[in-house]
């Protein structure tokens, strides 16, 4: 029997705290201050509107998840928490809060659209995921970066799937429904991002 009156005067993560049945590992987690990250740079309109020649390029790249990452949970709802390990779907031990994998039907993919005027560029990303995090806006501008393609704005949206990869988001006040962010995994999605 909860007291919800208590549970109400509690700070948003004391509640989520005292209500749900967490692992250890992931109240610690979410016990750490979080950094915060850089704050994401919005450029300045032209002055004028750009008028010109106008370059376009599209790609996709469709996620691999190849054998290493068998097992990567679903960001996207808390119904499908399962916070006990599961080898036989997840061998690699990729889930923590949410329910492994049981593979994959249809493939997910990054798409990307790139326009070009006058020296400007726009750069716009729809990835397969639950939603696209400040941080993975963050390492996909760095990883266009350090590939040489620069870039004047580079959006980046979820296309909202709840079959997307999980523990991308570094914000713990969404792990309940994307698993506990994962550098590495997180990082895998940025990566196909970019090549698109």
């Amino acid at each position: 029997f909860q007291d919800w009156n208590h549970i109400a005067s509690l700070s948003p993560l004391d509640a989520m705290l005292a209500v749900l049945d967490l692992p250890d590992e992931a109240r610690k987690l979410l016990r750490e201050p979080f950094a915060e990250s850089q704050p994401l740079a919005v450029p300045a309109s032209p002055e004028a509107p750009l008028v010109g020649e106008l370059t376009a390029g599209a790609a996709a790249v469709a996620f691999d998840f190849g054998g290493e990452l068998r097992g990567w949970p679903l960001g996207g709802t808390p119904g499908r928490m399962a916070p006990w390990h599961q080898p036989e779907l997840d061998p690699f031990d990729l889930a923590r809060l949410l329910a492994p994998s049981e593979g994959q039907r249809d493939p997910l993919r990054a798409k990307a659209l790139s326009l070009v005027v006058q020296g400007h560029r726009v750069i716009w990303i729809s990835v397969d995921t639950c939603m696209a995090p400040d941080n993975l806006v963050i390492e996909v501008n760095e990883r266009l970066r350090q590939a040489g393609v620069r870039s004047d704005l580079t959006l980046v949206s979820a296309t909202h799937t709840h079959s997307g990869p999980g523990r991308i988001n570094a914000r713990p006040f969404v792990w309940m429904a994307m698993d506990l962010h994962h550098r590495e995994l997180a990082g895998r999605v940025a990566d196909w991002c970019a090549q698109a």
